[in-house]
């Protein structure tokens, strides 16, 4: 079996992004360049050594702890002296410039991968798509399993699964009180995106003739090599819009076989974490893709390069050229 992220090394992710950049301005940008910390650590050590609050620090996603990362941050009237003066093992920054606006969530256009894929037995054809799973990095732990509960309602269970006490049967206040909004829209969202993941696994199943399944923590992905049209699949909320016929009719099935419906997601009960819904493309493809394979003592090693549009997941790319094939 094929390993990724035997160390650091192996993995690096450049944050690409269009930034309008000053020589003046309220906010002040940087590139932050870290290896094994996650952002959210390395951003709240940072802004501990600059004695600034948190929130005067934004970004635009979150990258990799156990990778080399770079990806672009904003913070509030940080002169550039102060930046500069920074020392922390595993993180460095450059200071890039000043501007008006904070960064915001969403706003990096692409990101720029460069992996080493190790022990693999022979050598891969290149792929020229990846259909566009989230991956497991989104199910740790029970995260779509709370997400059900909430869809469905079920507060006691998500209280349960949590492991939160409540008082008087009042369950959620328990979770109002036991978890932050965050958290619980992360939670949701991760059932949003297990509905999203197994809507395209059935379309898949059902069209394509030529394909075959990979396991993973909520259950399969269906891949194919076949000639692909994209399609756009809503992410479900109350306000989605089910206009393909064919991916009405698999999310239809599929809402009830879960026992919910799109009105679910207005969470009456809890309207702090209601969700619209939105949409994702099924299909990425890989344009600038490039392998680079060398011969170790017994296996083969590849190095792989390529660019993602934000959210899609790098090691989509990976287990669809690497893993099994059960044809």
């Amino acid at each position: 079996m094929f390993t990724i992220k035997q160390s650091p090394q192996d993995f690096r992710v450049d944050e690409q992004m269009s930034l309008d950049v000053h020589r003046s301005g309220e906010y002040t940008y940087f590139l932050l360049k870290k290896i094994n910390w996650t952002t959210s650590v390395a951003v709240e050590v940072i802004a501990k050594k600059l004695k600034l609050p948190l929130k005067y620090f934004n970004v635009a996603g979150l990258k990799d702890k156990n990778a080399i990362t770079t990806q672009h941050v904003s913070c509030y009237k940080l002169p550039k002296d102060k930046l500069e003066a920074l020392n922390i093992k595993g993180i460095e920054v450059k200071y890039l410039g000043k501007g008006d606006e904070r960064i915001k969530l969403g706003q990096l256009t692409s990101n720029k991968f460069v992996i080493t894929v190790r022990n693999i037995e022979k050598k891969y054809e290149p792929i020229s798509f990846i259909e566009n799973y989230y991956d497991d990095q989104r199910f740790s732990g029970k995260n779509h399993f709370i997400g059900k509960a909430l869809a469905r309602n079920e507060w006691s269970k998500a209280a349960a699964i949590l492991r939160l006490k409540a008082e008087g049967n009042d369950f959620i206040g328990a979770l109002r009180n036991g978890v932050t909004r965050r958290m619980l829209v992360f939670y949701l969202n991760a059932y949003q995106s297990y509905l999203w993941n197994e809507v395209v696994r059935l379309y898949l199943s059902s069209k394509y003739e030529y394909k075959w399944d990979i396991g993973y923590q909520a259950g399969n992905f269906v891949f194919s090599n076949e000639s692909i049209m994209n399609k756009i699949v809503p992410i479900l909320g109350y306000l989605t819009q089910l206009r393909d016929p064919t991916i009405k009719n698999v999310y239809e099935e599929l809402m009830v076989k879960e026992g919910i419906t799109k009105e679910a997601f207005k969470f009456i009960p809890m309207p702090e974490i209601r969700s619209e819904g939105n949409e994702r493309d099924m299909i990425v493809r890989l344009p600038d893709l490039k392998l680079n394979y060398l011969k170790d003592s017994k296996n083969y090693s590849c190095k792989l390069s390529f660019t993602l549009p934000p959210g899609s997941y790098a090691t989509m790319v990976v287990k669809k050229m690497f893993c099994d094939r059960n044809l």
